[in-house]
């Protein structure tokens, strides 16, 4: 992906560059400017120019040397500068020119400084480029053995590097022009019109592909923005193959949704068993009863005679109290399995829907409770699949009894709206709150859990909201698309 640049020998920070060619052609340099600068010191040539210009012709040679060759080769080839200006700093020491001596003393500590901040400026350079480079030569390491497919994009979405996972996942030679992926399209190589890969961090995006075999794999694409060595803002986009977590959350999904269905199967079977069977004997108990109770009454009036029967007419006082007692006793247990009966299998869900099961789930938990419940529904009614009503009608259900048995509120508001594309639910109370974080984390949340799982089943996120003394709202929203009756 990113071009390699020239790799600079580290050896040559800590020893001289021996067996380096040009190093020596610079320290030849050296010696043909010392031979010119004596040559004009001796008036052999350039008669009449300052010696400081032959020295100055030094700088060169050392600024290549540190350059090229780092601190050691500045410092050897200055050493030589240096060694040839020596003897005639002497000279004029011994001649009296003192300002000649100071002029050069000035030159040499001019080339001393020249090569050690030259040279270790350009050190340091060289440290920041071999650092990008192990940089660079680690990640491309990482990038060409990573089992995950990646791509690099760059403008326009098309191809700027791929790993050879990429190549073997996403190469089509039908599909796809030439040999390589690089330079093609995004959409091309994914196949997905219209779809564009987030590059949220936080990204949740899943989608399915078709390989050359015709496999089909799920991958959860990440994307993270990059900048290549000139600056330009590239894609990462690492693909993680996701079909064997996506096949057992399906298969979970699937379990999960067998399970319930058991369940309420179960609960239809019971609810019809009590309606059809225990109800039934129990209203012919009630008959039976009542059959006695008038013939016992029947039994206590006036004898033929006029004459009255007192120990009798106690003894039957007390029957028919008895009698009377059971039959409430019946009338209650009766009252009591069309309740259970209900709860487990709501006629009502069956024969009339959602709306009115309910209404009337709500009119049994007020008249039950005396809690004061309020149903508001918003929005064109749409028909749900038989499976979506039920759960529904369970997590309200579910979040009612919470209400009863844990939140001692007075007031409940249950809203119910049919949006555009999706359907909300909320249920409000004012009850004593929990702390939901903290609730939610525990391991005795059977029924918050349960809510949770079932609205998970047809797609949707409930969401509940509490803190203590604050009442409790629990929300739930489903799309529409997941849960609407297909027509037939």
């Amino acid at each position: 992906m990113l071009d390699n640049q020239r790799s600079i020998p580290l050896k040559q920070r800590i020893s001289p560059p021996y067996k380096d060619r040009r190093f020596w052609i610079i320290q030849g340099l050296v010696l043909v400017i010392l031979a010119i600068h004596y040559a004009m010191d001796y008036h052999l040539i350039l008669k009449g120019i300052p010696d400081f210009v032959a020295v100055a012709l030094f700088v060169a040679p050392i600024l290549y040397a540190a350059l090229n060759f780092g601190f050691y080769g500045a410092v050897l080839t200055t050493s030589w500068a240096i060694a040839a200006i020596i003897p005639d700093v002497v000279e004029k020491a011994v001649a009296g020119s003192w300002v000649e001596v100071w002029a050069h003393i000035v030159e040499i500590l001019i080339l001393i400084m020249l090569a050690i901040f030259v040279s270790r400026r350009v050190e340091k350079e060289w440290a920041v480029t071999r650092s990008y480079e192990i940089t660079e030569k680690r990640y491309r390491d990482l990038f060409e053995v990573n089992l995950s497919p990646i791509l690099i994009i760059g403008e326009k979405e098309v191809v700027y590097e791929a790993n050879p996972a990429a190549m073997a996942l996403f190469w089509h030679p039908i599909k796809l022009r030439g040999t390589s992926l690089v330079g093609q399209s995004l959409t091309d190589i994914l196949g997905l019109k219209g779809v564009r890969i987030s590059t949220s961090t936080n990204n949740e995006q899943t989608f399915s592909f078709q390989k050359a075999d015709g496999q089909e794999v799920e991958l959860h694409p990440i994307s993270s923005p990059m900048v290549d060595k000139d600056g330009n803002t590239l894609v990462q986009i690492i693909f993680h193959d996701i079909t064997s977590q996506s096949r057992r959350r399906k298969q979970a999904q699937s379990y999960a949704a067998h399970v319930l269905q058991g369940q309420e199967d179960e609960r239809r079977r019971i609810a019809q068993e009590l309606h059809d069977e225990t109800l039934q004997t129990l209203v012919q108990l009630m008959r039976k009863i009542t059959a006695v109770q008038k013939a016992i009454s029947s039994s206590t009036v006036d004898q033929p005679d006029g004459a009255t029967r007192p120990d009798g007419a106690t003894q039957s006082a007390i029957l028919q109290q008895n009698i009377h007692d059971s039959r409430v006793l019946v009338e209650k247990t009766m009252n009591e399995l069309r309740v259970i009966a209900r709860g487990l299998r709501p006629p009502a869900l069956e024969d009339l829907g959602l709306m009115v099961a309910l209404r009337r789930l709500l009119e049994d938990v007020e008249e039950r409770t005396k809690i004061t419940i309020t149903f508001e529904s918003k929005g064109e009614e749409v028909k749900l699949s038989e499976q979506a009503e039920i759960i529904l009608y369970r997590i309200v259900q579910e979040a009612l009894s919470n209400i009863e048995r844990h939140s001692l509120a007075h007031q409940v508001k249950v809203n119910f709206n049919f949006l555009n594309n999706s359907i909300e639910i909320q249920v409000i109370d004012d009850g004593i709150g929990f702390d939901a974080p903290g609730v939610l984390s525990s391991m005795y949340t059977l029924g918050l859990s349960g809510m949770t799982e079932r609205a998970w089943l047809i797609g949707g996120e409930l969401e509940i909201n509490s803190q203590p003394g604050r009442g409790t709202v629990i929300s739930l929203k489903v799309p529409l698309e997941t849960i609407k009756e297909e027509r037939k």
